[in-house]
């Protein structure tokens, strides 16, 4: 819960602060992370064509995402120690598999990060959501939850470094949303990125 927290909170303050691309590209490592302390902590053995699966997809990341030269130090670290601890509740999860189910982690998580965030929330000048916009957080509460359930129940029954690559494919879900629902055509280098995000994640399950 606590590194879970961390990431996201740490992920949100270098969006803040950086230019969007850049942001998602720190944080888009964080399967990188996963794979190394797997390696260190879990013993999990990385093939070659693991590694060269994680370049390809990270490359693609980077065709979508199109950083710029607008970093800052801190929000730099910041985003890139996102990535870290994301990659850390990862590796915690595949080793929670072994005393707990996939409902107790997710309970632990949602009530830590609801617990920690409670003080900054009554510290800061709060305004109440329109119904619009409680809806909508609400959503995207529900949907956070059913994908770290599912996260959870994955990492059950798959290695750690065998399953982080498949995080990048948020990249194309994002890009396939941002196309169905506000009309956001994806250019040359996006496509592209797409491809190779695909291609690193079928090298990875061949690879397996």
């Amino acid at each position: 819960g606590v590194l879970g927290f961390s990431g996201l909170a740490l992920y949100f303050f270098a969006i803040e602060r950086l230019p969007l691309g850049n942001a998602v590209l720190l944080n888009q490592v964080s399967p990188f992370f996963t794979i190394i302390l797997a390696l260190l902590f879990l013993q999990e053995k990385v093939s070659a064509k693991q590694w060269l699966a994680t370049a390809i997809a990270i490359t693609g990341v980077v065709l979508v995402s199109k950083p710029t030269a607008g970093y800052t130090l801190l929000p730099a670290l910041a985003g890139l120690l996102s990535a870290i601890f994301s990659g850390a509740s990862h590796v915690v999860i595949r080793e929670l598999r072994k005393t707990d189910s996939p409902d107790m982690i997710v309970f632990y998580y949602t009530g830590m990060t609801s617990l920690v965030s409670l003080p900054f929330m009554l510290g800061s000048r709060f305004q109440a959501p329109t119904l619009p916009q409680l809806g909508s957080m609400l959503a995207a509460g529900v949907a956070a939850t059913i994908s770290q359930w599912l996260l959870s129940c994955a990492y059950r029954y798959s290695k750690a470094g065998d399953l982080s690559l498949y995080l990048y494919a948020n990249t194309v879900f994002a890009t396939l949303l941002g196309l169905i629902f506000w009309h956001e055509i994806p250019d040359f280098l996006s496509l592209a990125g797409i491809i190779l995000v695909l291609a690193g994640a079928c090298i990875n399950t061949y690879s397996s």
